[in-house]
């Protein structure tokens, strides 16, 4: 396919910026779709309006203005079509490479992780102990509250005492 080519001897940057341009090329496209719309809407009206007034000559006029934009515009949405299917293709083909690549360096975000908790890099020990002694108090402070409901105990019979 031409797309294939298309990418031939550019940089990332360069293809992003081919996309970015092709983008631009559609957004244009689309501004003179919606123009054309709006401008075959008026000329429909007027072709009405000269063909209840009787005037003849001009409705003729007016029927084929509307029929050139309405070619025009049929012309312009198949093209915009055709430039959003192309520009979907590349920007897969774009990012396909990119999405390889190790976007996150694990030991950085484990480091900046880290100091947000308030630790610094290398205090993952104590960090790591720290949690588990809160884990214990708050396993220990699930079983008190459990043992005051009646809930608690570690045998079956705590279990199963009281209604």
């Amino acid at each position: 396919m031409e797309e294939q080519d298309e990418f031939a001897g550019m940089d990332a940057g360069a293809r992003k910026a081919y996309i970015l341009q092709l983008i631009a090329a559609l957004k244009l496209m689309e501004k003179d779709c919606q123009y054309c719309q709006e401008a075959y809407t008026l000329w429909l009206k007027r072709v009405e309006l000269a063909h209840n007034r009787g005037a003849g000559e001009l409705e003729g006029e007016a029927r084929g203005e509307a029929r050139r934009l309405k070619t025009r515009l049929e012309t312009l949405e198949g093209e915009a079509q055709e430039l959003r299917e192309r520009i979907g293709r590349l920007r897969r083909r774009l990012a396909g490479p990119a999405a390889w690549k190790r976007s996150v360096d694990p030991d950085l975000l484990e480091q900046d992780l880290a100091m947000l908790l308030g630790t610094l890099p290398g205090e993952g020990a104590s960090y790591k102990t720290a949690r588990k002694f809160e884990e214990l108090e708050t396993d220990r402070a699930l079983e008190a509250l459990k043992d005051r409901m009646g809930l608690g105990g570690k045998t079956e019979e705590g279990a199963s005492g009281a209604p």
